[in-house]
């Protein structure tokens, strides 16, 4: 698909959000609250910053979309739990569900969490840097570079590294080279996968894009990678 149908295609989705301006549920880290609502506003939608594990249900009801990056203080933790019921019913909620698996590779506790999460509530999009990608796909450190398409091919003579990461910073993790492992975590639990770096991979499992919008210096402020605006690869 050629980057002007992508960009096309992105500002149908920007106008659409608009017009609607859909209730999006958040729970999130302690962190980023202000600046994900911020983002929500801006783009079009209403967020609704929820903490509290017995407001979930009801906010659930009544959402069109669901973001939750996992901070896993003590609230949110019980919230996750929540949400994983919520999904597990057998009246599940109608809304979209986005997962920022904050952290993932950090401990195991974390891990444990976020696994559970995973395969209960079946999130439709993941979005996460290149180290808590390449966890959640079970890749380890060093992992061997893989190639799928052409995407790989275009950068690979720019980007070397191989992956590593704290979990919460990609460290050296180049997200163009965790193509492979995205498309591969994509396909095994059936949603839209985003790696996000200097340039973002996004797929579905299948198809796969590369944008060029971050800059090394966002990587010091939490959640910015949320407000850049993609320039197409392919």
């Amino acid at each position: 698909m050629a980057s002007s149908e992508l960009d096309e295609q992105v500002s149908a989705c920007w106008t659409a959000l608009q017009e609607k301006n859909p209730l999006v549920m958040c729970v999130t880290n302690r962190v980023t609250p202000q600046r994900v609502a911020d983002v929500l506003l801006a783009a079009g939608a209403s967020p609704a910053m929820v903490d509290n594990p017995t407001e979930i249900p009801q906010f659930g009801e009544i959402s069109s979309a669901i973001y939750v990056n996992t901070g896993l203080h003590e609230s949110q933790a019980q919230a996750l739990l929540a949400l994983q019921d919520m999904y597990s019913a057998p009246k599940q909620p109608q809304a979209i569900l986005v997962l920022d698996p904050v952290g993932y590779g950090a401990s195991a506790y974390r891990n444990g969490l976020i696994d559970t999460f995973v395969k209960v509530a079946a999130p439709a999009a993941i979005k996460g840097n290149a180290a808590e990608i390449a966890g959640l796909a079970g890749v380890v450190t060093h992992f061997p570079l893989l190639t799928i398409s052409k995407a790989l091919s275009i950068l690979l003579s720019v980007y070397k590294e191989a992956v590593g990461g704290k979990g919460v910073d990609a460290g050296d993790a180049k997200s163009v080279e965790m193509v492979g492992p995205a498309v591969a975590l994509a396909k095994r639990c059936g949603c839209v996968v985003t790696v996000t770096g200097e340039v973002d991979v996004i797929t579905d499992g299948t198809s796969v894009a590369l944008a060029r919008g971050s800059d090394p210096m966002m990587t010091k402020i939490e959640q910015l990678d949320l407000e850049a605006p993609p320039s197409w690869i392919l």
